[in-house]
């Protein structure tokens, strides 16, 4: 049913909707009453598609779309700016596979991902005041590499207990006051050269418990000023580096890290890789790759 684009505020009031309606489009009608929306919700259980972008909600409340169990898609961004979300809102929510909070300038929980369990895209583009992000276990398995491009304010961003197996080196270049990454317990295999180039104030960098075999010194060269704490503990790299290096009580000190970089590696543009050779054992060699640095 597509209601989008009326500029009306009293879109409710004035429309009969279906309860067997699938996808619902309200976009750009100004609405502001979330209890009204919710009151209309509730008789939609077989809404998959809502469309509440454009609009002017201030708030939504706690488990707002629960009655909506084959709800897949939920666009609130572009639109309804500073709207509050409850940690909350999502319980119930657990179908949704598509969520866009684009441009909504919110606050994001800790724990405002957590209910949503079969989430596989999640937009938060042209949130220029976001500084924080938690979507960890949210099952991700890919990032694209202008996910962040335009949240450029964002200082930390938790992404561990995913199954992420690749980043590309732009991935996080737009972040430059990005100080504390977690990708610790996902399933990557490489750090690419330049990786972690432009993030100058990097203080933590968690990479633990991953699938490392393949590693370049140039991914973490722009952050060697500020880097306080980088655990690659748990990972298939050789055992000197296969720790948790940090300032204070860790198994390595970051001095130490930077050190061993500088000894394992006699051409900066060489990556450490992981290989098997015929009589059983590992060895690891240096492995140049061809990569044009941003």
């Amino acid at each position: 049913m597509d209601c989008a684009n009326l500029n009306n505020p009293d879109i409710f009031d004035r429309t009969i909707i279906p309860g067997d309606t699938q996808t619902l489009k309200l976009a750009n009608n100004r609405i502001t009453d979330e209890k009204q929306l919710e009151e209309t919700l509730v008789t939609l259980t077989s809404l998959r598609e809502l469309q509440l972008h454009g609009n002017e909600l201030a708030k939504l409340n706690e488990a707002t779309f629960a009655q909506n169990c084959n709800l897949e898609v939920i666009s609130l961004g572009h639109g309804n700016a500073g709207m509050k979300l409850p940690e909350t809102v999502f319980v119930g929510a657990s179908s949704v596979k598509i969520l866009d909070l684009g441009a909504a300038f919110t606050k994001i929980h800790p724990e405002l991902f957590s209910p949503l369990t079969n989430l596989e895209y999640l937009f938060l583009q042209f949130n220029e005041k976001l500084e924080y992000v938690d979507a960890s276990s949210a099952q991700i398995d890919s990032i694209s590499d202008n996910a962040f491009t335009s949240s450029t304010a964002l200082k930390q961003v938790l992404l561990r207990r995913n199954s992420i197996k690749t980043l590309e080196p732009e991935t996080f270049q737009a972040l430059e006051e990005l100080s504390w990454l977690d990708l610790g317990r996902n399933e990557l295999q490489i750090i690419m050269p330049g990786t972690f180039t432009a993030n100058t104030d990097l203080k933590i960098l968690d990479l633990d418990q991953n699938l490392i075999d393949t590693i370049c010194p140039t991914a973490f060269s722009g952050a060697k000023d500020n880097l306080e704490s980088i655990n690659l503990a748990y990972n298939r790299l050789p055992e000197e580096l296969n720790k948790n290096f940090c300032l204070d009580e860790c198994d390595g000190d970051i001095g130490e890290f930077w050190n061993i970089l500088d000894a394992l590696f006699s051409n900066s543009t060489d990556c450490l890789i992981l290989q098997q050779v015929s009589s059983g054992f590992v060895r690891f060699i240096q492995l140049e790759v061809e990569h044009s640095m941003p």
